[in-house]
């Protein structure tokens, strides 16, 4: 059985996310739990640092209107650079947590 709130048939993604949350965030943790040795000395509150930020980032990104060219160039890291989404989730997620160690 699923975590996650019954929701209609057909429902943008970004809602998804935002609406559920919690149980993204709770699967996310337990499963950066496995990722072994790196994550043998973090604590829960380190698991998780990121993923609110991360999620925000996804769900405002799915919900930026663009052109079927721009979705395709930024799909190959293409996008224009003066944008919030010109970097990719990946790379947010490796700058902060690389601001982090400094």
């Amino acid at each position: 059985m699923s975590n996650y709130t019954e929701r209609p048939k057909y429902e943008r993604l970004a809602d998804f996310i935002r609406q559920n949350q919690a149980p993204i965030v709770k699967e996310w943790t337990e499963f950066a739990r496995t990722l072994s040795p790196a994550s043998d000395r973090m604590t829960k509150l380190a698991l998780e640092d990121h993923i609110f930020d991360l999620l925000r980032f996804v769900a405002d990104d799915l919900e930026t209107a663009q052109t079927p060219r721009e979705r395709f160039d930024k799909s190959r890291g293409d996008g224009p650079k003066d944008s919030p989404f010109s970097q990719s989730a990946a790379e947010l997620h490796a700058a902060l947590r690389l601001a982090d160690r400094l």
